[in-house]
């Protein structure tokens, strides 16, 4: 095949934009649901982790702050109460964190779906 005739074939593509706001709000789940059926439990996922976030992050952080102040409960190489103490906050700080990794992942996958763009790979 020449060259010339090889550039003849290659195959145009078109983007369509679509619209949604037209829709009712039925008519856009539907089409969501046909389009990205994971989307819908990915989002129930990332409000229940980020309600738990809320919920675990905020009472630790106000049981350091208190504790810090009434004389270093948590220091490193604690016995006792102290030292069980410690490995809780720990526990609970890699939680948090881990959920907010976990966010913070699905957030961006959700940033490229609702810009069109590829998620394979990412």
């Amino acid at each position: 095949m020449t060259p010339a005739a090889s550039s003849s074939l290659l195959a145009t593509v078109e983007s369509v934009q679509r619209d949604y706001s037209a829709l009712s709000a039925s008519d856009k789940i539907t089409a969501l649901q046909k389009d990205s059926p994971e989307l819908v439990g990915l989002l129930k996922e990332y409000r229940t982790y980020l309600d738990e976030v809320s919920a675990v992050a905020k009472p630790l952080h106000e049981l350091i702050h208190s504790t810090s102040k009434k004389g270093a409960r948590f220091a490193k190489g604690g016995v006792g109460k102290g030292s069980t103490d410690r490995n809780l906050v720990l526990f609970l700080e890699t939680k948090v964190q881990l959920l907010l990794s976990y966010c913070m992942h699905v957030g961006f996958y959700l940033l490229l779906k609702t810009e069109g763009r590829q998620v394979q790979g990412h």
